[in-house]
Parts: C-alpha cells; structure tokens; sequence
C-alpha cells in the first residue's frame, strides 16, 4: 500500500492530467462542431468509457507490464505507428470532403459515436504507461518509509 504522500501525488498528478485539453478534447470539440452537441455529448460519454478500461486493465496489471517490459512497449508503440500511418493513407485515399457546421456529418449513430470515444481513447499509450507508473509504485511499495 503506497503511503499518504505517494498516493497524493499521484492523485495530483491525475487529476492535473485530466485537467489538461489534450487529443480527447480535440476530438470532442471537433465532433461538436461539426456535428452538434448530440455527437459531442456521445463522444465524452465514450471517452469516459475508455478512460474507466485503462483504470480497469492498471487494476489488474496490464499498465504495469507495459511500463516494466520494454519488449511489450516498443511492440505496443510500433502497432500504434503503424495504425497512425494506415489512418493517413485511408484519409488521403478518401474522397470524402470534411464540411464543418455540417449537422449531419458522416451520418453517425450515437452508439457510432461512443463507440469511436472509447476505442480512440484505448489507443493512447501514454495513458496506460502513467496508469502503470502508478500501479507499480503502489504494488512495489514506493514511499513505504523503513
């Protein structure tokens, strides 16, 4: 069990991290604009989602083998590169245009939508590292005073 003062870093630093906008925001935002407060509510309904799976998979020592097993990182990093690129083939190969204030959008559902919230948010390796960091300082006792 981490002590007081650990568990309240971390929780410091959660909390900060969240705070933060990052690419969940962008997403969010950029739903909401082209496709209304519907499309956006979904999409932070998913986000939110996906963030309570990597606090699952930190509970139960995923995040914890990433951040210990180099191997299983960098295999991890490389499938997320590979899916960037294979994302930006498929946008330059698509003939859709992006049409913003467009109501309609790409038509999607908003089970669609959650859905998309909460996958976007599982390809985020940093979150699962950081998670881990902080499982691991609490299953390996840091801060344990001698």
């Amino acid at each position: 069990m981490p002590s007081p003062e650990t568990f309240a870093t971390f929780a410091l630093a959660s909390a900060v991290l969240i705070l933060l906008p990052g690419p969940n925001l962008i997403y969010i935002v950029t739903r909401g604009i082209a496709q209304g407060r519907r499309a956006a509510f979904a999409s932070a309904i998913g986000v939110e989602i996906g963030t309570l799976v990597h606090i699952a998979a930190a509970a139960l020592g995923v995040s914890v083998i990433l951040a210990r097993s180099a191997t299983a990182f960098t295999t991890v990093k490389l499938l997320g590169a590979a899916y960037l690129i294979y994302l930006g083939i498929k946008a330059f190969r698509s003939e859709d245009e992006i049409r913003v204030g467009d109501k309609e959008g790409d038509g999607a559902s908003s089970a669609r939508l959650l859905r998309r919230g909460i996958l976007g948010y599982q390809r985020a390796v940093s979150g699962s590292v950081y998670m881990g960091l902080g499982a691991a300082a609490a299953l390996s006792g840091a801060g344990r005073e001698s």
